[in-house]
Order: structure tokens, then sequence, then C-alpha cells
């Protein structure tokens, strides 16, 4: 086991808390999470690997260039604390963009061997907080004021967002259902993943999100 394969695999399981491992910040309009820490280790452990990436993914550069080139030119409408908290997504997209790369061209057998059960867990736990949501806390009308959208009587789990849980089910779903599928001779396995499959799918429902449904069937019909 090596921290560079061990960290993507924590990530797994930081990824279903959402808003949840937000970490306090003086300033209410930027929101850092644990999990962002966590992939900036991720990326630094694995520098090397990065660094062979970013030749053969060039044509990531041309939408960075494009990126920093419009956040120079609002300046002449912005003040220089909104371009630099704007600044703060660019960076988050090249470090997610980055990070995805990463995991296509790990090659640790240990970090293969243990994927599919880390993502199993992680669908797991997100189930349990998004039916903990939408049993104790239906509706959002509280967090309004902060400006989260109500949310009333719909699943929009530890994300806080019922469109973006709903596609994230989406993922959730054909991911178990193509593991149900894998797996017709192991019935302790298949079990598991049937039961996945369909409370994922009594999740996207609770979203009451239309695009959300919309993504499932065309999900489905390309399925």
């Amino acid at each position: 086991m090596q921290l560079t394969s061990l960290l993507p695999l924590l990530l797994l399981l930081l990824f279903p808390f959402g808003q949840l491992a937000t970490i306090p910040f003086p300033r209410p309009e930027v929101h850092i999470y644990w999990h962002d820490i966590l992939i900036m280790l991720t990326l630094i452990f694995n520098y090397r690997l990065l660094r062979n990436l970013s030749i053969k993914h060039r044509y990531f550069s041309g939408f960075i260039a494009f990126s920093i080139f419009s956040l120079v030119l609002s300046l002449s409408v912005l003040s220089q604390t909104e371009v630099v908290i704007g600044s703060l997504y660019l960076l988050r997209w090249i470090a997610y963009t980055l990070l995805l790369l990463l995991l296509i061209h790990i090659k640790d057998s240990w970090f293969h061997d243990r994927f599919s059960t880390y993502i199993t867990v992680s669908i797991v736990i997100s189930l349990i907080l998004c039916f903990g949501q939408y049993i104790f806390f239906p509706s959002f009308e509280p967090l309004f004021a902060s400006g989260w959208d109500r949310h009333a009587f719909r699943l929009a789990g530890p994300w806080l967002d019922a469109n973006f849980t709903g596609l994230l089910l989406v993922f959730f779903f054909f991911w178990s259902l193509d593991k149900a599928l894998e797996t017709p001779n192991q019935r302790d396995k298949q079990f598991l993943y049937s039961f996945l499959t369909l409370s994922t799918f009594a999740a996207l429902l609770l979203t009451y999100s239309r695009s959300s449904y919309l993504a499932f069937l065309v999900a489905l019909f390309v399925y």
C-alpha cells in the first residue's frame, strides 16, 4: 500500500458528506471543503505521474489559458477581490480534472483491487445520508436565509441540492446495475448490488428533479 494510492480511496469515503464537509472560512462567499484538501494532497503526492500526464493532455491548457484571459478582462468590470474569488473556481476545475486523469492512469494493483469496494461503501454512505435527510430534515426552509433553495419534501442529500444529488444517483444506479448483472453466480454480491440499484432508484424518484429524470431516461436508452 502506498499513500499515493490510498488518498484517492479515502476521497471516495469523504465525498458522500457533501456540504457537511465544509471548512469554516472568514469570507462567507468562499467555500472550501475537506475533500479539496484531500485532492490537493493526492495531486502533490502523485506529482511525478502528473508531470508525465501534462505532456499527453495538452488540450486542457487551451481551456485554462482562455479562462485566465477572461479573468484578466473581468478586472475592468469587477474588483480584484471578486476576480480572485472567481479564480478559485478555475483552480478547483484544474484540480478536479487532474484528479480524473490521475485515476485513469494509476496502475497500482492494490488500488484497483479495492477501488470497486470503496465505491460501494461510498454509495452506501450516500444513500444513508440521503434517506436520513429526507426523513429527519425534509425541508430546507431554515437554510433559505443562507442562500440555499427550500427543497421542501425533496431528497437533496448532504449536497443540499436535489438536482445535483439526482444526477449522482443516476450514476450510482447504473454502476450498481452493471455490478449486479456482472455477478450472476455470486448471490451475496448480486443481492447487495440489486438492493443498491433499487435503493438508488427510490432515492432518485424522491428528488422530484426533472433534469435528473431526463438524465436517467437518456442513460437508460444508451445503456
